[in-house]
């Protein structure tokens, strides 16, 4: 998990509910809160550091849970294990630039437009009763891509 904002942290506890272990690297580990202790089989390290090289060479899933977007963005893909899954949950008019080099190389990435239309859905059927189904939503903003 690259950041250790707050979407990092909801991602990573429904990745510990479902067993996962997890690295978050952050850029101040010092100052991850409280809300992060509890999570079973987590540990922080510091942004670019060894500790995070050896996390991503290591990882079947990276999350970018930053606001960085650049190509060489929340981490030079050289460092990321080839088969891993990447996700950036940023997400804009097109996909991000890591995400398109990502692609560029054969790797499997996806930026953040699903997660949108799954909060949507979400949201939609807490404000309104049943759950709305996925496709409109999802075609109303062109996702997949």
């Amino acid at each position: 998990m690259l950041g250790a904002g707050g979407a990092a942290r909801s991602l990573a506890r429904s990745l510990a509910g479902a067993g996962g272990a997890l690295v978050v690297s952050a850029r101040r580990p010092g100052e991850v809160g409280e809300g992060w202790r509890d999570l079973a089989r987590m540990r922080v390290v510091g942004w670019r550091t060894p500790e995070e090289t050896d996390a991503l060479r290591e990882a079947t899933l990276v999350i970018n849970a930053t606001p960085l977007t650049a190509a060489d963005g929340p981490a030079p893909l050289a460092l990321i294990a080839r088969g891993a899954l990447l996700l950036d949950l940023n997400y804009g008019a097109d996909v991000t630039p890591w995400v398109s080099q990502a692609r560029g190389e054969g790797r499997t990435a996806h930026d953040g437009l699903g997660l949108l239309v799954h909060q949507a859905r979400h949201s939609l059927a807490l404000w309104f009763g049943p759950m709305p189904p996925l496709a409109p939503l999802a075609r109303a903003v062109g996702w997949p891509r």
